[in-house]
Formats: C-alpha cells, structure tokens, sequence
C-alpha cells in the first residue's frame, strides 16, 4: 500500500522501494524459503516482523557481524498466519531475537508446539537453519 510521498501506507521509516529491497534482503539470507528450520516451502514468501511495528517493532534487517539480528524473517504463508509473538497455543509459531556480546550467537530462536530450533545469521550474509 502505498500513501504520499512513496512511503508505505503504515510504515513512516521505510519507502516503498526501500522495504522491497529490505524484504529481497531477508529473503536471499533465507535461501528464498521459509525461515523456519523444519519448513522447505520456498514461495510464496512474507515478511514478518519478529517483533511487531504495533509493539514498537523495526523495520530492521540486522547486522549479523555486529551481534544485532534485526527484526525481519521471511516466512511461508503457513507459518506467516500462525506467528504471533506469542509462546502461548499448541500451534503457534513463537519467535525471538538471540544476541551475544561480543557477537558469537545472532539471530531468532523458533517454536512452534514440541518444535524448536534456531536461525543463526551468519556474518556473510546466509543463515543456517537448525532444530534441536
């Protein structure tokens, strides 16, 4: 949605063209699938703030070499209506931001039901998708 001046309908810190290069960022990090560690669907693709705009949530991919994971994953459509940032459900999907300081561990740690894992991002840019 796009309001005056090219800037998202809803969004005042990014402009159109700058989410769509921030969205095929985190996409290409992912592999071009879903970041959940147990999901191979690799389209369609949403973003998904891992911390919601409405609670104070970025549009923030991250800078993985400095320890900050940023707040956006890319997620298949099924796991896309299932993430609410909430550890509560049997079937919800349960995200949350990792660091360390100094920067040995960056990135989300998943759970969705009996299901864990994590999303390390790597400082050259991938990320490794692990279940434990």
């Amino acid at each position: 949605r796009k309001g005056h001046g090219g800037a998202v309908a809803g969004r005042s810190s990014a402009t159109t063209a700058a989410w769509a290069e921030m969205v095929e960022q985190v996409k290409a990090r992912h592999g071009h699938r879903c970041s959940v560690p147990w999901c191979r669907v690799s389209g369609p693709l949403d973003p998904q703030h891992v911390k919601k705009r409405s609670q104070g949530g970025a549009d923030d991919i991250g800078n993985p070499q400095a320890g900050e994971p940023g707040n956006l994953v890319t997620l298949c459509r099924r796991h896309h209506n299932l993430a609410d940032n909430t550890p509560d459900g049997p079937s919800k999907l349960y995200l949350a931001p990792v660091s360390s300081d100094p920067p040995l561990a960056c990135g989300f740690y998943v759970r969705q039901g009996e299901r864990s894992g994590f999303i390390s991002l790597l400082a050259s840019g991938g990320a490794i998708h692990e279940t434990f």
